[in-house]
């Protein structure tokens, strides 16, 4: 009798032990499944906040190049205001021969956009662009605007060397760095050869 309520102890000790095993991982699976819903949720919540971010960005960015843009083109005015004075009568001055002379090279060997020469052509050192070569706004402006130059077939010249890139990159990079239009870039990345 004896050896037979030790037997069942020990049984009742084993299920009293498997009971408690049982129930322990079966609240570990459940904190755990409750883990992994919080994690969901949270990495739902953070990838909402990121688009949220990104989309901030890029409506920053786009309001960014239309103000640019529409300084541009207001400088642009004021400048050919400035040459056709200049050149009323009939002489174009030294100036704008040598800034149209530095342009073409810029458009013919370097592929380079409207905007970008323009600026290149009127910047100084103190500038932002490093070594840029001070001519006068008006000088520049007359130069951009004699270049006998496709600048759709300039950007077509240019994103060749980076068909390598992911389109969006591409973009940014003909808009934001080489200084193509919008309708430029697009053009060329219509035309892109893979």
């Amino acid at each position: 009798m004896k050896k037979n309520i030790t037997i069942l102890l020990v049984g009742l000790s084993l299920v009293v032990v498997f009971g408690i095993y049982y129930y322990s991982s079966k609240k570990d699976s459940s904190s755990k499944k409750q883990d992994t819903k919080v994690t969901t949720e949270q990495n739902t919540q953070e990838k909402k906040e990121t688009e949220k971010q990104i989309d901030n960005y890029k409506k920053e960015k786009d309001e960014k190049r239309e103000k640019q843009k529409i300084e541009d083109e207001r400088i642009e005015k004021e400048n050919r205001e400035a040459v056709k004075k200049a050149t009323a009568n009939g002489n174009i001055p030294q100036e704008y021969k040598e800034a149209l002379k530095k342009a073409q090279h810029y458009s013919h060997y370097m592929y380079r956009s409207k905007k970008w020469i323009y600026y290149q052509l009127s910047s100084t050192n103190k500038d932002e662009l490093v070594n840029g070569d001070g001519f006068s706004k008006e000088a520049a402006q007359y130069a951009v605007d004699n270049l006998n130059v496709d600048f759709k077939e300039q950007a077509v010249k240019k994103i060749d060397g980076y068909k390598n890139f992911d389109l969006k990159q591409i973009r940014d990079f003909m808009i934001d760095v080489e200084l193509f239009s919008e309708e430029e870039t697009e053009y060329a990345i219509k035309h892109l050869k893979k």
